[in-house]
Formats: structure tokens, sequence, C-alpha cells
């Protein structure tokens, strides 16, 4: 391969990257509207406040995480089932939640076959 061949090819490399970049740059939300839903994001620290619900309705009532945060979302607060688990999991003692951590992958390594 001459010189010219090599230069060309790196001119044609940099000329992509930079179309990449340019329409990447293009395809960002402005900083703006990212503030504005961030603004919107429901506080995931509230679930500290429903702590003791959700260990009623876990521990008493044998809820899943999801079904937990259906009825949370049922009674006004929004939030997902992993934002539950990790509330829930916040509160238990070390050797606990260390038990609740191999349930749960024991539960995901029989989903997923």
């Amino acid at each position: 391969m001459n010189t010219t061949t090599k230069t060309s090819k790196s001119k044609l490399a940099g000329k992509a990257s930079r179309q990449k970049t340019s329409s990447t740059e293009a395809a960002l939300p402005s900083p703006d509207r990212l503030l504005e839903i961030a603004i919107g994001e429901a506080d995931r620290r509230i679930l500290d406040d429903y702590a003791d619900t959700i260990r009623v309705l876990r521990d008493d009532k044998r809820f899943t995480f999801r079904e937990i945060a259906q009825w949370l979302k049922g009674n006004g607060v929004q939030t997902d089932h992993n934002s539950v688990y990790r509330a829930y999991r916040k509160h238990l003692p070390p050797e606990a939640a260390e038990k609740l951590d191999q349930e749960m992958a024991l539960n995901d390594n029989e989903r997923k076959g």
C-alpha cells in the first residue's frame, strides 16, 4: 500500500468518525429537557418512609416485590419492584440480606432455565 492510499484511508476514517460524532450530538437531548425529567423523577428514598409497610406486605402477606410495587402505585407511591427490593433489603440485618440475595439469585436461575 502506498503512502497516498494510507493517507486517503486515514482521512476517510477521520471523516466517518466526525460524522458519527456530529450525528450523535444531534441526537442528544437538551440539558434543559433532562433537568425537567430529573425534577419529575420520583424520589426513590421516599420508600424508606414505607419500610414497615413493605415489610408487612412481603413478610406477612407474602407479596412479591412486583406486587408490592403495584400495591404502592395503587396507593399513590410511584415506584418499581427494584426500588422496593432495595428498600426492603436495606432494613434487613446483614445475614438476612445475604440470604435474600441468595434466594433471589436462585429464583433468577430457575426462571432462566
